[in-house]
């Protein structure tokens, strides 16, 4: 899962047929040299059967629009640039979020 690119840093289509191509570089990871720097975190959830529960991150990357947006997991952020800080702003922000929700049903 990830953006693929060629040889030249072009964005390829995420298909079977680019998956095995030869001309894709190592640097398709996240924190890689031509990997996208994240924009936003947009929305967490669960891994379904893992135990402590891990959670996957959607994510928007600058310059790019949303319909590139992809889920992560936590490692994968937090080896990008500034993505450590970003996951924990999220999560506090988040948090809050579902707290105030809570509060406001119980009333």
């Amino acid at each position: 899962m990830g953006i693929l690119l060629d040889n030249q840093g072009q964005l390829m289509e995420n298909s079977e047929q680019t998956k095995n191509d030869d001309s894709t570089t190592q640097y398709e990871e996240p924190g890689g040299v031509f990997y996208p720097d994240i924009d936003t975190i947009l929305w967490r959830r669960e891994k379904e059967g893992e135990m402590p529960p891990k959670f996957e991150y959607l994510i928007k990357y600058k310059e790019y629009s949303y319909l590139h947006v992809e889920w992560l997991d936590e490692q994968d952020i937090v080896s990008t640039k500034s993505g450590k800080n970003k996951l924990n702003r999220f999560t506090k922000t988040f948090e809050k979020k579902l707290m105030e929700q809570v509060f406001k049903e119980k009333l």
